[in-house]
């Protein structure tokens, strides 16, 4: 017994003696304008998202630095619970996905497009009916994608939801069926695996990828507009870090090939939380070139209208970044407009009251409700006008099969 003791007593003293997890909570202000965002987002606040329909910016504040705060109109004090359980992890997510591909070979081909920093492979689910072929030379392709950002755990839940609906209601539903006969729909439905496992293991609003153990923000890192407008930051502790070159991080690149290989009419970027339709561009007062612009932002707007907020009281917003929040720079969708002439929205689902990991059981499966109106409606609007600046769009087939 002694013995037993005596191997115990440094054991228990090695697992307390780490750093703690650090802990966080969310300060809800009064919302005036852009101005005063993107005062708090150049003060260094980590600023969570925006509540249109109670007027709200909502901060995220370690607890050991709410001091800094003290100056704030704070409303409201919320702390962030842990992460639920049931949310998935990547090697869960991975799982998921080949299982799917082993029920519907027919329906289905897994490929992985890249690897992470620590080497975890980054997967794409390609979805159409492979027996049926396409009119001409190719079928119209739309490309989904989350979890660009770590800590936004309901994203992939919203694109695991696509792939899982698509592949059961075919044969049963006429749309779907429809759908997967002349399209091909693409699912990346983890961007960021490393910044995943960082949350499990270690901190639950870590935004990033896990480069040098500071991270890049992914989204902050595309060519398109890099560095331009003070949209991210130079330093390597801000949690829009955008990384030491423009495309250097191998998440980026992988989206980045993905897309400029498939050529999709629409891409659909999943994040959280606001409740907004963004679309580019990031950095005022620039704006989509009247050629596209009546196009581009009636389908934003429409996209917008079908998602019901969460209170069930009116719909999302649709508008730029430097409209609704701030500048960005470096991000996913304006590169994919501003490169490939792709159709590109973020979706940023759940409100302030959810905030980046609402409970499971209470959010899950009424935000995939939700969002179904939306990436139906994109299904759906395939058949409308294409872009004018997107006449000579051309693709690189990928084969059935191919990894």
């Amino acid at each position: 017994m002694r013995r037993l003791i005596a191997i115990l007593i440094p054991v228990l003293f090695l697992t307390g003696s780490g750093p703690l997890p650090p802990q966080y909570v969310y300060l809800e202000l009064p919302l005036t304008d852009n101005q005063q965002i993107r005062a708090l987002h150049e003060a260094g606040f980590d600023v969570g998202g925006i509540n249109l329909e109670k007027q709200t910016v909502t901060i995220v504040v370690e607890k050991d630095e709410v001091y800094r705060t003290q100056d704030l109109p704070v409303l409201s004090r919320t702390e962030a619970r842990a992460p639920d359980s049931q949310y998935k992890s990547h090697r869960e997510v991975e799982e998921i996905l080949e299982k799917l591909s082993e029920e519907y070979p027919h329906l289905m081909n897994l490929h992985v497009i890249g690897e992470s920093i620590e080497g975890r492979p980054i997967y794409a689910a390609q979805l159409t009916a492979r027996f049926v072929m396409p009119v001409g030379d190719r079928k119209p392709t739309v490309l989904f994608d989350s979890m660009h950002h770590a800590r936004e755990i309901m994203t992939p839940e919203v694109t695991l939801d696509i792939i899982e609906t698509l592949t059961a209601e075919y044969g049963k539903n006429a749309k779907v069926t429809d759908w997967l006969n002349r399209f091909e729909v693409w699912v990346v439905p983890m961007v960021n695996p490393d910044g995943n496992g960082k949350v499990w293991a270690s901190s639950s609003m870590w935004r990033k990828n896990t480069r040098g153990g500071y991270g890049v923000d992914v989204n902050r890192n595309y060519p398109y507009d890099f560095n331009s407008c003070g949209g991210s930051s130079g330093n390597q502790h801000s949690d829009t870090y955008r990384g030491a070159s423009p495309g250097s991080e191998p998440e980026t690149q992988a989206l980045m090939q993905l897309a400029s290989d498939i050529k999709p009419k629409f891409n659909i970027s999943y994040h959280s939380f606001s409740e907004i339709v963004i679309y580019p561009f990031g950095c005022q007062p620039k704006q989509i070139p009247s050629g596209d612009r009546q196009i581009y932002h009636g389908v934003g707007n429409e996209l917008a209208r079908r998602l019901i907020r969460d209170s069930g009281n009116g719909s999302y917003q649709a508008g730029t970044s430097y409209e609704l929040l701030y500048n960005v720079d470096g991000g996913s969708v304006d590169w994919m407009y501003g490169e490939e002439k792709i159709m590109s929205f973020v979706v940023e689902i759940n409100s302030s009251s959810q905030g980046f990991q609402p409970s499971y059981q209470q959010w899950r499966d009424r935000t995939l409700k939700i969002q179904r109106k939306g990436w139906e409606y994109i299904l759906e609007a395939m058949d409308g006008p294409d872009l004018p600046s997107r006449q000579n769009a051309y693709r690189l087939p990928y084969t059935p099969g191919e990894n």
